[in-house]
């Protein structure tokens, strides 16, 4: 009897570590995710507005409009599975999107 009671607190505890650990896995798969995603900025630049990697030095295009700048990296965001981050003209984050690619496990 002491040793079957011995035996199952052990399986309770294997039980629990066990969950601990799938749920650490589960966090580092977000992580890695969320961080690794690469990006496409849509920002001022003087009186025009550029689409732009910053893995790139320099601009994929160069747009007269914020409009017409959203419209062409959206297009690129979508076909490359790039999160898109608009800014506004005095430089923060306006919008975001990741297009399906979202890292964050939400549904609805």
């Amino acid at each position: 009897m002491f040793l079957n009671n011995i035996i199952i607190d052990f399986a309770q505890l294997l039980k629990g570590i066990t969950h601990k650990l799938l749920t650490i896995i589960d966090n580092t798969k977000f992580v890695n995710r969320y961080y690794n995603m690469k990006q496409l900025f849509v920002s001022p630049m003087g009186d025009s507005w550029k689409v732009k990697n910053p893995d790139n030095k320099r601009a994929s295009v160069i747009c007269d409009t914020k409009e017409e700048a959203k419209k062409v990296a959206t297009e690129i965001a979508k076909n490359q599975g790039l999160e898109l981050i608009i800014q506004k003209k005095d430089g923060t984050i306006g919008e975001k999107n990741s297009f399906g690619n979202d890292p964050r496990e939400i549904h609805g």
